[in-house]
């Protein structure tokens, strides 16, 4: 197992309890643009912040960044998939609400989170699913 392996799936617990629930994030960059350079930085920061109050064990954080033709996106649903996360943690429902690619049709990428993982997309924003 690689060692990035080994950090995924490594989960603290309490003394006498079971292992913290597992999530991983998802930030599309583009979604943030009008925020300033620092927009990803703080949605990072306000993802670690909510897993680390909620106690929960979060894994990556994916960013797509405008001109990669969201390539992490699709990276994050092979973790997904393999991983198994509960929860894939959003800034807002923005970050998912855009169309997948071509080759998934018009699904946009929260249809395609339902559809092919067992996690639950939770957007911070205030918004529940």
């Amino acid at each position: 197992m690689a060692a990035h392996d080994a950090g995924i799936l490594s989960a603290e617990a309490s003394p006498g309890q079971g292992p913290r629930p597992f999530v991983i994030g998802y930030i599309d960059a583009a979604s943030l643009s009008r925020r300033g350079p620092k927009a990803v930085a703080q949605a990072r920061a306000r993802i670690a912040k909510y897993a680390a109050d909620m106690q929960l064990d979060l894994g990556h954080t994916y960013v797509d960044y405008p001109g990669l033709g969201g390539s992490s996106f699709r990276v994050l649903m092979i973790a997904a998939q393999h991983y198994n996360p509960q929860q894939i943690l959003v800034p807002s429902l923005a970050h998912v609400d855009a169309q997948s690619d071509v080759r998934h049709g018009d699904r946009t990428r929260q249809e395609l989170i339902r559809q092919c993982t067992r996690a639950k997309v939770r957007p911070l924003s205030g918004q529940r699913m």
